[in-house]
């Protein structure tokens, strides 16, 4: 029998993988990380998107005056004298700035493919292991 497959572009790596036509559930990402990736980022854009919008600045704005009035009134009703036996300190010379790295999720973000698979005649699907004999572009890619 004649067994037939897709080949498909990670949307997230960009790893190229074959499926066959019984696994193929409109697949996009090669692995779970690169599919947990990729949604991660989709809810990102949503949430950037919402941002920009009128109303979630008005929300955040509302946040905020809500959150200084609360700050106030604990600033308001707080000792104005250190308590015995505290010092204060300058928290700026604690931790260098360099010290600190900020690009930790892009690092994260540029991965490797988890695994490349040798070169061979056959295509094996990338879910079950059944060889492919017949390929066909993903409509996705």
């Amino acid at each position: 029998m004649d067994s037939v497959g897709f080949k498909i572009q990670c949307k997230d790596c960009g790893f190229c993988f074959y499926i066959c036509k019984r696994c193929y559930r409109g697949q996009v990402y090669c692995s779970s990380a690169c599919r947990q990736r990729g949604y991660r980022k989709t809810r990102r854009k949503a949430q950037e998107k919402y941002r920009r919008s009128p109303e979630a600045r008005e929300d955040h704005r509302e946040a905020q005056q809500r959150y200084r009035n609360r700050n106030q009134q604990n600033q308001n009703s707080a000792p104005q004298q250190i308590p015995h036996g505290f010092s204060v300190i300058d928290q700026s010379s604690e931790i260098p700035n360099d010290a600190i790295d900020l690009n930790l999720t892009d690092h994260l973000m540029n991965h490797q493919p988890l695994w490349t698979p040798p070169p061979c005649p056959v295509c094996r699907c990338r879910f079950c292991g059944r060889d492919i004999d017949t390929v066909f572009r993903s409509r996705d890619g």
